[in-house]
């Protein structure tokens, strides 16, 4: 008889584990239209019906969870939420006076809840705070919820999309001893498998690596190719920056400084612009002094060999084509170039 009730219990655990089954409900405020499930890349996954109360229902199978966009009339994106097994509940509109959808139900989806409240507070006692010391503090405690938050939902996506968000300025080997601690379904996202594809082209540009070429259009719509740059006697900065961005123009003066300095012992910069109105690009470029050799690679897939995730963001790539500084400011470009450059 024991035998029979741990043989039923153990194939009602297998069971358990194999459903992966979610629901989706919630309301919307609005009447008579579709509601949307969509992929990051903006793809529509699902689509139901809202009744005349606003009220809809998705269902479906989560056998790896993913994050996806919800969408209103239009496929219009109002936020995120986490897909997986469960029961998962979303409002948004006049119900929860939140501008995005308030999502719950699920290990991922109430921890994203819990963590965006807490942060939005913080947020707001920080422009509120009276002095500097108070800012500082309230960073720190941003950080310390941040971490804790990741170190809590290994086991639900929810601390992959802290990774993806956050911590992409974390060496790669760190990266990938938090993904490998990451549960195995979680690990097989599509999330994860963006964050693994990060790691490697961060990794292939650390400091010891060889330079990756590029070949990107320059003002007059010519191909100018890295590696026609890079060579005995030269250090090339590859410099990523667009004029759209603030922290962009203030390092500006500090290349140009640079470069008249260093320009005749061999130094040279590779300024790749992601802007993309090209006009506006041209015509920035003289008014500012940038005489070296300049391009544009705004949508181009080989930005992403750099995997770079914010501007400005620089590479010194020596003589040798290796690369031997990154994220280089102010006079950090001058003083790394006279360590460098005898």
């Amino acid at each position: 008889m024991k035998k029979t009730i741990f043989a039923m219990m153990a194939a009602a655990a297998l069971c358990s584990c194999t459903n992966h089954s979610y629901t989706l409900t919630g309301q919307v405020a609005q009447e008579g239209d579709s509601v949307y499930l969509l992929s990051i890349d903006r793809e529509v996954l699902a689509s139901t019906a809202v009744d005349a109360e606003g009220k809809f229902t998705f269902k479906g199978d989560a056998k790896v969870p993913e994050l996806v966009l919800f969408a209103t009339a239009g496929q219009e994106p109002a936020g995120y939420l986490f897909l997986e097994k469960g029961e998962i509940t979303l409002t948004m509109g006049e119900q929860n006076d939140q501008p995005g959808p308030v999502v719950t139900g699920t290990p991922a989806n109430d921890a994203f809840t819990a963590y965006d409240k807490e942060m939005a507070a913080m947020q707001t006692a920080f422009m509120f705070a009276e002095s500097a010391e108070e800012q500082l503090a309230i960073r720190d405690r941003a950080d310390s919820l941040t971490e804790a938050m990741v170190d809590a939902n290994l086991t639900n996506l929810f601390s992959a999309y802290i990774v993806a968000g956050q911590y992409a300025g974390l060496p790669s080997n760190e990266l990938r001893e938090l993904v490998a601690s990451m549960a195995p379904d979680v690990q097989a996202s599509g999330l994860v498998a963006k964050i693994n594809e990060a790691i490697e082209a961060k990794a292939a540009t650390e400091i010891g690596q060889p330079y990756i070429e590029l070949n990107l259009e320059n003002p007059t719509g010519e191909t100018v190719a890295l590696s026609s740059l890079v060579g005995e006697g030269k250090w090339v900065l590859i410099d990523f920056w667009a004029t759209w961005c603030g922290p962009c123009k203030k390092e500006i003066p500090h290349l140009v400084e640079a470069y008249k300095a260093f320009h005749d012992k061999g130094f040279e910069i590779y300024g790749v612009s992601l802007d993309h109105d090209a006009e506006a690009w041209k015509a920035f470029l003289p008014a500012h002094e940038m005489t070296w050799v300049n391009v544009i690679g705004a949508g181009s897939e080989q930005i992403e060999k750099y995997a770079v995730q914010s501007i400005p963001s620089n590479f010194l790539i020596s003589p040798e084509g290796k690369i031997v500084a990154t994220q280089l400011r102010g006079e950090g470009v001058m003083e790394t170039l006279k360590e460098f450059i005898k």
